[in-house]
């Protein structure tokens, strides 16, 4: 390998660096854009959902316990207690149900103090937005749209905790006696993204070895051919 080629690949190598930085540092791109409407799609889904659910499948019940009409989206919107819903049994495996949740997804930390309220739609805020400048810092549109569908649903049911001061769980797995915790739309977004960014990273974690390794041979292999260049060269020169 020349003096000359060296040259050329250590510019190469310094133009890639660059362009990938400047790619790093951008601010807004497509990928940003796909992760917002990923963030857009999710909370539409889920309030359309619990709007279904809550006032035309499993209506509010009048002071007399009869079933009311189904409400339109807007009469829904305008809602602001808590009304009491009846139970719908699909099948042996499923329900759709009625639960408040004060905690967590799917029930977890479950408190009646007010206070409680106020602690996890900040710790939700905080959350999203610490996801938000991780979304507009990446390039990987799998990355965005992940975190956007997180946030998504962090920000569903911020609403239902802002709207109720809690959040609207209906869907209800179960076997037998045993039911898994109940859920919404926003929960499974936010299970599903975490769940894919996890399986992700640990194949992230196997490509980033495999390319530390063949940068390696590469280097070992450039150093051999320029060592048997100086070497065929100074055999010429003796003879």
């Amino acid at each position: 390998m020349t003096h000359f080629e060296d040259k050329t690949e250590e510019v190469s190598g310094g133009a890639e660096a660059s362009s990938s930085k400047i790619s790093k540092g951008a601010f807004f791109g497509v990928a940003q854009l796909v992760g917002l409407a990923a963030m857009l799609l999710v909370i539409i889904m889920d309030q359309l959902s619990k709007w279904y659910v809550m006032s035309t499948l499993v209506r509010p019940l009048d002071e007399n316990g009869q079933t009311q009409q189904a409400q339109s989206l807007w009469q829904w919107w305008q809602q602001a207690d808590i009304p009491s819903l009846s139970v719908i049994q699909i099948n042996q495996y499923f329900n759709l149900t009625v639960v408040w949740n004060r905690g967590v997804s799917f029930g977890l930390f479950s408190h009646d103090d007010p206070l409680m309220i106020y602690l996890l739609i900040g710790t939700a805020v905080i959350v999203s937005l610490v996801l938000l400048v991780w979304m507009v810092r990446t390039q990987r549109l799998f990355l965005t749209i992940c975190f956007g569908a997180i946030i998504g649903g962090a920000l569903g049911n911020i609403i239902d905790r802002v709207r109720y001061g809690a959040v609207f769980d209906f869907l209800d797995v179960h076997y037998n006696t045993y039911h898994w915790p109940s859920f919404n739309v926003a929960d499974s977004a936010i299970t599903v993204c975490v769940l894919l960014l996890i399986i992700e990273s640990f194949f992230q974690k196997e490509s980033s070895e495999d390319k530390g390794a063949q940068a390696k041979a590469e280097k070992k292999a450039r150093r051999f051919v320029k060592s048997h260049q100086v070497d065929s060269s100074s055999s010429k020169s003796n003879s």
